[in-house]
């Protein structure tokens, strides 16, 4: 059994690294994901640490480039630089992202709400990429896609535990040896463009929805089921 028929055993959607390799090519043709990411690579570099000033330019600039619609940005970035003063940011772990994503309820709100994928991506810009790989809607669902239902870890309460562990679970899979920024781009491709496909072309960014209407061979490449 050669090893890509062992991963199409293994998972319900096959996972290749020509799949991974695809993604990352039509990034390299993406303008406006490239510059977001280089933008924060700027910041990271330029404004080093988690000052009052330097948090907050860090909470805004996630928050308007990758569209988390956090509302309380002065408030989350005080919250953030709390949890950094007290902990070693070097050698955090995952669990990190659950508590800046626990920001404390005013009294004038009336419903909780965890900002799960706002910490993974404040952390993965401006702490470690590897470390903190990027959780979103798309990204969570596309991992889940992929693996059988036995292979597939749940815990509502800690929505990032969960991804992160599922994800662990695809490499290991699928076999392939990638970083998780390799492996971020592929899933918010692939699920944008399944998404896409299913005529949800709202829930697509318009720069992939561009892409993918002109570039339908390079996206299709993507797909393996």
């Amino acid at each position: 059994m050669t090893a890509d028929q062992n991963n199409s055993n293994s998972l319900r959607i096959p996972l290749t690294i020509e799949m991974v390799r695809a993604a990352n090519l039509i990034y390299l043709q993406l303008d406006r994901w490239q510059t977001a990411d280089r933008a924060f690579a700027v910041l990271h570099t330029q404004v080093p640490g988690f000052n009052p000033e330097a948090t907050l330019l860090k909470v805004a600039s996630v928050n308007a480039l990758y569209w988390t619609q956090l509302y309380a940005i002065d408030r989350m970035s005080r919250h953030i630089e709390h949890i950094l003063q007290e902990i070693a940011i070097e050698s955090a772990g995952i669990e990190l992202v659950e508590a800046i994503a626990d920001l404390p309820m005013t009294d004038s709100q009336e419903h909780h709400r965890k900002h799960t994928s706002f910490a993974s991506k404040f952390l993965h810009f401006f702490v470690s990429r590897e470390r903190f790989p990027i959780y979103d809607s798309v990204a969570d669902w596309m991992v889940r896609q992929h693996l059988k239902r036995n292979l597939i870890f749940t815990d509502s309460a800690n929505k990032y535990l969960a991804f992160c562990k599922n994800l662990d679970q695809l490499k290991v899979t699928s076999k392939i040896d990638v970083t998780n920024s390799e492996l971020d781009r592929y899933l918010w491709l692939a699920g944008s463009l399944r998404k896409w496909k299913a005529g949800k072309i709202k829930e697509v960014n318009t720069e992939l929805s561009d892409y993918f209407t002109h570039h339908q061979k390079e996206s299709n490449v993507l797909l393996m089921d």
